[in-house]
């Protein structure tokens, strides 16, 4: 079907409008349904896949007889690093358990190396290998590539094996070119070990010559040395020096010990001697004949006063006369406690000053013994350090000796033993077996890549299609609220003739009861809402917007409501056709006042349903749509009829709608399947963003079961649900049969 140009007509509005682009929310690309899209497109798939079985099938005799690949197998196996030249012979992953990353590095080391130039070069070389028809088919020039390129070697993870192969476009080439490659390699290992072996025999060489003579020169150095200083003679007198300057100083440590103390004593004394002994009354000045005399004294006497006291009370003469004795002889007592006491601590003073001089002329006298001791001791502990370093330094030399000694002997037994290069070969190069080209291989990925290529195809062309074509597309579109999906007519069970009227001509049909789920969902958002003025339009002629509201208002009419239709198209009328109604006046003659609204309708033979026909037209404006007098016919219907359902025009192509939904209360708009787009739709939305009718939402009509997937099982229910039931007997008799059909007057059909 060739589309028409889709304007966008408003006279009043500007062309830099808002309303009049497309919603920026609107992505180019669609959500794909895979499921969907392969029932859809499983016989092209299916198709595909065998011609691409064929081609494959094709291409692997082409294959098989024009490049063939043959490859043979060797693996070698890596001995473990020589610890003991005596142990057996160890594999590296038993002889390093916790070194997986050094055994893996070191094969990783020979798998590298065994492509080398080098080897290459030498395995090109033999004799065996250039009377292969593979060295003779391949130009000089591309020999060394060619090889490199057919040669393959890899280490199994944690393993010590390298495994290696070569492929070639001939059977007997590959094994005979692997063989030669290991020997080649296993020559080239055991040449760079007998290099590295022979230069560390030479510095090892070298070292014991070096080593031998640094040993005679200490030696010889030691003897010297032993004889010049008389070492024999030095550990005694080391001894015997160590024992005196060991006894002279505790005895110099006792002696200073003991005039520090003398000192401290002075020092008290001499203090003492400042105050005037008056806190230093030493009990030797007590226990003296004279105080001890005095103190008997004056112990009489205070008895003799004590007695007096009692007889003669203490004013009494002889009373105070004891007394006054008694104090006269204390004051004596205390001045002969302080001349003994002075006189004492003279004679000790001077007995402190006299100790001080003798300890200190001892120690003056046991310094230097002591010092010329310990120089002696320093002097042979010298000698004897400087003949023991002598003698650490030649064995140490001896040892080395030894050691080098013994690396030279280990490196002679490691040359003769078998496994000293670290590799052998655990398995010669196996009979060449074909790799390429295998049908099992070949065959299956040609035909899943052409199967993958039409598959993208398919889905980019999907991804890029904007036709609408089910109701996933119509989720899409921004603020586009699903109310019915309308199936094609071919898919629906049955031959349906007259599809414009189809909910009276077959009310128990599918169609009808697409219908009546169409007027259910609407009824639901005009009754919550309270509108009655309803007009349906689209994007582009031949939608189906007329015989939708044909079937629309005869659904409204079985339910029991007052219906009127306003063919408002003026541009393409179609209800006078659709009801089969016929007369001269109709909407065009009542707002132009040629005729009054009640000679313009028409009753169609349905008590409950009236049509307004278009009228005669001769080139009506659509300005008709914005005056005063379409609006006060409105509300005169409104006030009539239950529902008022308006035709219009296409909104893309004509302004008609856009000036009608300023009158309206709501608006549906129609959506033709696979023939209007994701992007016509948006504008059409756009185009009424704003308007007075409130947009209930979208009805996709012409919905193909193969498109969409919606009414496969859909059709398979009804036609099992309306199909009637067999009889059954009940008692013996055969029962009534009875048809589960829906109710041409039923709300839903259920």
């Amino acid at each position: 079907m060739s589309q028409q140009p889709y304007l966008t007509v408003d006279p009043l509005s500007s062309p830099s409008s808002p309303a009049a682009q497309p919603s920026s929310t609107m992505t180019r690309f669609k959500s794909i349904n895979v499921f969907k899209m392969i029932r859809e497109y499983w016989l092209l798939l299916l198709l595909v896949a065998i011609v691409g079985a064929g081609v494959g099938a094709a291409l692997f005799l082409y294959l098989d007889r024009e490049q063939p690949r043959f490859r043979s197998q060797a693996a070698l196996q890596l001995s473990a690093p020589i610890q003991d030249v005596y142990a057996p012979p160890a594999e590296a992953a038993e002889a390093a358990a916790g070194g997986v990353a050094q055994i893996q590095m070191r094969a990783n080391t020979h798998a590298s190396l065994m492509t080398a130039q080098h080897i290459l070069q030498r395995v090109l070389e033999v004799r065996t290998v250039q009377d292969t028809p593979w060295y003779r088919g391949i130009a000089p020039g591309r020999r060394l590539q060619e090889l490199r390129d057919a040669v393959r070697a890899w280490v199994p993870r944690q393993q010590a094996m390298i495994h290696v192969s070569v492929s070639t476009g001939h059977r007997e080439s590959s094994q005979i070119i692997l063989d030669e490659l290991l020997r080649q390699y296993r020559a080239d290992v055991q040449n760079q070990n007998r290099i590295r072996w022979q230069g560390m025999k030479d510095m090892l060489e070298a070292d014991v010559t070096t080593l031998r003579r640094r040993v005679d020169e200490f030696e010889a150095a030691r003897e010297e040395y032993a004889l010049e200083h008389r070492i024999s003679d030095v550990a005694l007198g080391h001894e015997t020096a160590l024992q005196n300057r060991t006894r002279i100083n505790d005895e110099l440590h006792q002696y200073r010990g003991a005039l520090s103390a003398a000192q401290g004593q002075l020092n008290m004394l001499r203090q003492q001697s400042e105050t005037g002994f008056a806190a230093a009354i030493h009990p030797e000045v007590l226990a003296h004949p004279h105080i001890l005399r005095m103190d008997e004294q004056v112990r009489q006497l205070r008895v003799t006063r004590d007695t007096q006291l009692l007889q003669l009370g203490p004013t009494h003469p002889n009373v105070k006369s004891v007394e006054q004795q008694i104090s006269s002889l204390e004051s004596a007592r205390r001045e002969k406690i302080a001349e003994l006491t002075r006189e004492r601590a003279e004679a000790q003073l001077q007995n402190v000053v006299s100790l001080i001089d003798r300890y200190r002329a001892r120690v003056r006298e046991l310094e230097p013994q002591f010092a010329a001791e310990d120089d002696r001791v320093r002097e042979l502990s010298r000698r004897r350090a400087s003949y023991e370093a002598l003698v650490r330094a030649e064995e140490r030399e001896r040892e080395r000796l030894m050691e080098v000694t013994a690396i030279q002997d280990a490196i002679l037994l490691r040359e003769r033993r078998p496994d000293h290069d670290g590799v052998r070969v655990a398995y010669w190069a196996t009979p060449a077996e074909k790799v390429f080209p295998r049908w099992y291989i070949v065959t299956p990925l040609v035909a899943l890549a052409l199967v993958a290529l039409v598959g993208g195809l398919v889905v980019l062309r999907e991804l890029l299609d904007q036709r609408i074509r089910g109701t996933d597309d119509v989720r899409m579109l921004p603020n586009a609220d699903l109310l019915g999906v309308l199936p094609d007519a071919d898919d629906a069970p049955g031959r349906v003739r007259e599809i414009e009227n189809v909910v009276r001509t077959d009310p128990a049909g599918m169609l009808a009861e697409s219908f009546r789920n169409l007027r259910t969902a609407i009824n639901a958002r005009l009754d919550r809402r309270g509108f009655k003025t309803l007009m349906l339009t689209s994007a582009q002629a031949a939608s189906g917007t007329s015989a939708i509201v044909n079937n629309l208002a005869s659904a409204w009419a079985f339910q029991g409501r007052k219906v009127l239709v306003i063919d408002a198209n003026v541009r393409r009328p179609a209800m006078d056709r659709l009801f089969g109604v016929s007369g001269s006046v109709g909407l065009v003659d009542v707002l132009g006042g040629r005729a009054s609204l009640d000679e313009a309708i028409v009753p169609v033979g349905d008590p409950d349903l009236e049509v307004l026909p278009a009228g005669n037209l001769n080139g009506t404006p659509p300005e008709i749509f914005e005056r005063g007098e379409f609006r006060a016919l409105l509300a005169e219907v409104e006030s009539r009829y239950d529902v008022v359902l308006l035709d219009a025009a296409p909104a893309l192509i004509a302004s008609d709608a856009q000036l009608m939904a300023r009158s309206v209360d709501a608006m549906v708009m129609v959506v033709r399947a696979v023939e209007d787009t994701r992007g016509m739709i948006a504008r059409m939305l756009d185009l009424f963003e704003g308007q007075r009718a409130d947009v209930l939402g979208v009805v996709l009509n012409g919905a193909r079961r193969a498109k969409s997937g919606y009414f496969r099982e859909s059709f398979r229910e009804f036609t099992r649900y309306h199909r009637p039931i067999p009889q059954r007997k009940v008692n013996g008799a055969p029962g009534p049969r009875r048809a589960e059909t829906a109710s041409a007057a039923g709300d839903d059909g259920h």
